[in-house]
């Protein structure tokens, strides 16, 4: 019997790498804005918003700060992230 990939797995994978600024063909996902509603995979219970994108200078990708219920900033990388229709926003009341 298969079981489901826990939630935090959903990390790209890739091999440890040199810190790197952002190339000229790196952009982030032009969905996943500050201000999105978002679920995370894998744990989908709860809606939340982007709150900002940074460049992650080892995994040299965006990740996406959203909101949480502690004190600090979580991120998460774009694979991780499920974009919430605009139909289910309104039928869950949020927006």
């Amino acid at each position: 019997m298969k079981t489901a990939t826990p939630w935090w797995q959903y990390f790209p994978k890739k091999s440890a790498l040199l810190p790197s600024e952002p190339g000229r063909r790196d952009s982030p996902d032009p969905t996943l804005t500050p201000g999105t509603w978002v679920r995370l995979r894998g744990k989908p219970e709860r809606a939340r918003r982007v709150l900002r994108v940074e460049w992650h200078y080892y995994r040299r990708q965006f990740v996406y700060i959203v909101e949480t219920r502690r004190y600090f900033d979580a991120y998460w990388f774009a694979e991780q992230l499920v974009v919430v229709p605009q139909d289910v926003l309104k039928a869950e009341g949020l927006q």
